[in-house]
């Protein structure tokens, strides 16, 4: 699948109100090297992933040096991800960003959680000089996130 077709998979809107992601819950974590994504004027990189049973919170960290513009709207202006995995593509939304000057936390909430296997997030930010970059998610490393889920309360 091109990478093209990956971000025709996502979708924005509205922030989920609160019961949508699952506040009884001690989600899974997939940690990631923060290996980044460079163009030009930006970098990207995937902080962490918590794994909900319903869906994925995705952290994502943009810094532009030099920059202390309203990061906020550049990145929601132009910054995009992905998910592809094996089964239908979960919607995307932005429910939190954070951050001053030159750096913004970025958190979406993915849902359905995506089919068992192996997956890929892909981002790009075309404004900044980044057109593609894609993190790999093993199918080992995704099933021990889901393993990792604890209820707060009983079930």
């Amino acid at each position: 699948m091109s990478s093209g077709k990956a971000y025709g998979m996502t979708f924005f809107g509205e922030p989920p109100s609160g019961k949508d992601i699952p506040e009884d819950e001690i989600p899974g974590r997939l940690l990631f090297g923060r290996t980044p994504a460079h163009g030009p004027r930006a970098a990207v990189y995937v902080d962490q992933i918590n794994v909900h049973s319903t869906g994925l919170v995705i952290h994502m960290e943009c810094r532009t040096p030099g920059v202390e513009a309203d990061l906020q709207q550049m990145v929601r202006g132009a910054f995009r991800i992905g998910v592809r995995a094996g089964g239908p593509a979960p919607v995307i939304v932005e429910y939190r960003a954070a951050g001053r000057g030159d750096a913004r936390s970025i958190g979406y909430w993915a849902t359905p959680l995506p089919a068992p296997g192996e997956w890929h997030l892909f981002a790009r930010w075309p404004d900044q000089g980044i057109d593609h970059c894609e993190w790999h998610i093993p199918a080992a490393a995704f099933e021990a996130a889901k393993q990792e889920i604890r209820p707060l309360w009983g079930a």
